[in-house]
């Protein structure tokens, strides 16, 4: 049975509240609406390897804090801008450890022979809508060095999330979710593969193509965020097992999409809605409820439903125990029988076990014809007719079917 009469939501911070009624009783919440708004604001977190291959890359950005904010300020006003660095472990094998390196790890390095010692991560800059400062702290700025050629990106993208290290593909991709960052590699030409096969273990991500020099840093960022601007998907916190949620998209070009919880191609003030079948699979204990959140990937603004069961029909509340109806030997409820222990049939008529002839009496057709003819059992005092791969068995008696007529050219009575 269906339930689709919710008013429609806009996903903000809300929180809904309804009623499950028993197994397969759906509900709808109808039109959840979300719209692309202007001047969306943006924080921009610049994590930068400092290993001694990006020495080019670092004289580029020096002044990247101006032009990337005039740039992004063409989007929003409402931009901030931070600052981090890693380079790698500082332990074996992943740098130089030698008491000679430590000081200096660039010590007998004739091309660079002198940079800073190794480390893991660094933030230098949080959060500011005053981009000077992010300039002067990139002037401070040195490389290192370190011995293998994979960096530690991945730990210093966690120390940056939420302070800790050591970080699982998964983990990564969880907490980067629960604080709706959008993560942005930006790597040269040689590691793209590499790290577009990383963004499909880590959704939300995406992989663009940096120059050697980072000369298009600028371009590579705003062509990211415009293509994150230009979806939505709605993701589901905390389902909760007893719960089935089907999704319908309805996207700008106006049609429904069953299936689908995402739309892309939009632009700065299109609206787009959901619809959202919730669907009980089960009755859970008494005054169990269940919450769980929707929300869109990477946006702040999230609805929160919770759930309440009511498994009880309404027709409970008129019980009549030792009924008439029942031959006094069970409870009418619901138009049903519930039989006390020891008695069975749908008016609780027979006695659990009973056999005697009075019963299998009821089950003949005249005096001295078999049982149900032969073609069923008697199961208090009626006939349960057996199964047949020819067709079906049926009557009081079981002395009917509709496979023993005489057939012409293999159709039964001729097909009339």
């Amino acid at each position: 049975m269906n339930a689709c009469d919710v008013s429609e939501l806009e996903l903000m911070h809300q929180r809904f509240v309804e009623m499950l009624q028993y197994p397969g009783w759906q509900l709808c919440l109808k039109s959840v609406q979300v719209r692309q708004i202007e001047d969306y604001p943006v924080d921009l977190y610049y994590l930068m390897d400092l290993s001694l291959s990006m020495k080019d890359d670092l004289e580029n950005i020096r002044n990247l804090g101006t032009k990337l904010a005039e740039e992004m300020r063409k989007l929003t006003s409402n931009f901030r801008l931070g600052f981090g660095s890693f380079v790698d472990k500082n332990i074996s094998p992943f740098s130089y450890t030698a008491p000679r390196y430590k000081d200096n790890p660039c010590t007998g390095y004739k091309v660079f022979p002198s940079c800073v010692p190794s480390f893991g991560f660094r933030h230098l800059l949080s959060l500011t809508d005053k981009v000077d400062r992010f300039n002067e702290e990139v002037q401070k700025q040195r490389v290192s060095r370190n011995r293998d050629a994979p960096e530690g990106g991945f730990d210093a993208i966690l120390q940056a999330v939420v302070c800790e290290d050591y970080p699982s593909l998964a983990l990564l991709g969880e907490k980067l979710a629960e604080n709706n960052i959008h993560l942005i590699f930006a790597v040269t030409k040689n590691h793209y593969f590499l790290y577009k096969n990383i963004t499909a273990l880590i959704p939300g991500t995406t992989v663009e193509v940096l120059y050697q020099d980072s000369r298009n840093i600028i371009q590579l960022i705003v062509k990211a965020y415009n293509s994150i601007r230009s979806k939505v998907e709605l993701t589901v916190w905390d389902n909760p097992e007893d719960i089935n949620l089907a999704f319908t998209a309805t996207c700008q070009d106006g049609l429904s999409y069953p299936g689908v919880k995402k739309c892309g191609d939009l632009q700065i003030g299109d609206t787009v809605s959901f619809e959202i079948s919730v669907e009980a699979r089960s009755c859970p204990a008494e005054n169990t409820s269940h919450t769980f959140t929707i929300k869109p990937d990477w946006f702040r603004d999230t609805l929160e439903v919770m759930v309440t069961y009511s498994c009880t029909c309404g027709c409970t509340k008129q019980i009549e125990h030792g009924s008439s109806k029942c031959s006094g030997n069970g409870t009418h409820v619901c138009g049903l029988c519930d039989c006390d222990p020891g008695h069975v049939g749908a008016k609780c008529e027979c006695e659990e076990g009973t056999s005697g002839n009075m019963y299998q009496n009821l089950c003949r057709e005249a005096e001295g014809k078999r049982v149900c003819n032969g073609r069923g059992e008697c199961t208090c005092n009626h006939c349960v007719c057996y199964k047949s791969e020819f067709g079906k068995i049926y009557g009081p008696f079981c002395e009917c079917d509709d496979f023993s007529c005489a057939r012409y050219k293999g159709i039964l009575c001729s097909g009339k």
